[in-house]
């Protein structure tokens, strides 16, 4: 993907998110990826130290449910154009434009904007973690199941590092000479290829493609 096609993706982005009834439009996708996709939310014992898991910085809303003992799971399913990962987790943490957030068992229902940063999946008390690239979209938590819609979702060992070096590269290059409103743009683009970047020297997620 060039630098060109990443600034039009970042257009259709922006209109999408401008729409005044964005919470509704995002409920229906939701709604009908998750009656199409079949994810069922099972709740089973796991360690207990998911629960502590968020932490300080990660603000996250927690049901009564949750124990020191037992830590239900969440279903979560990501969409990018396929779908990249379906499976029950402990905890999800995903990059909103607001910053990060955090989801375990018994989050309140609530609709986010993501920005490009780095999604962790955590599975199995703290004993395993994948990273995922993304790049932007939208996540709902609804009855224990966390749906992402997003255009980009990458593992590290789909990520092609060379490219995203050269679209990073591409974007400060035009940053000294561009426009103010460009700028804002070039800066999104950045971030993107940024992730990108980051998540390419983590380890492969051996999720079965």
């Amino acid at each position: 993907m060039t630098l060109g096609e990443l600034l039009q993706l970042e257009g259709a982005f922006s209109l999408l998110f401008l729409g005044a009834a964005l919470g509704f439009f995002v409920c229906w996708i939701f709604r009908s990826l998750r009656d199409k996709a079949s994810v069922q939310s099972e709740s089973f014992a796991a360690s207990g130290s998911a629960n502590t898991a968020a932490g300080a910085a990660v603000p996250v809303a927690t049901a009564a449910a949750i124990t020191p003992a037992i830590a239900p799971a969440i279903a979560a399913a990501i969409s990018a154009a396929i779908y990249k990962y379906q499976n029950e987790v402990d905890m999800v943490i995903v990059r909103t434009i607001t910053g990060d957030r955090g989801f375990l068992h018994g989050h309140e229902a609530c609709s986010v904007v993501l920005d490009a940063g780095v999604m962790r999946i955590i599975r199995g008390g703290e004993q395993e973690e994948l990273k995922l690239a993304v790049l932007g979209g939208v996540a709902q938590m609804e009855e224990n199941i966390l749906t992402i819609v997003t255009e980009v979702a990458e593992w590290p060992e789909d990520i092609e590092r060379a490219r995203a070096v050269t679209q990073r590269d591409e974007a400060l290059a035009r940053m000294e000479k561009a426009e103010p409103a460009e700028q804002e743009e070039l800066k999104k683009v950045l971030r993107k290829a940024e992730t990108l970047i980051t998540v390419s020297a983590f380890p492969p997620s051996g999720v079965e493609k």
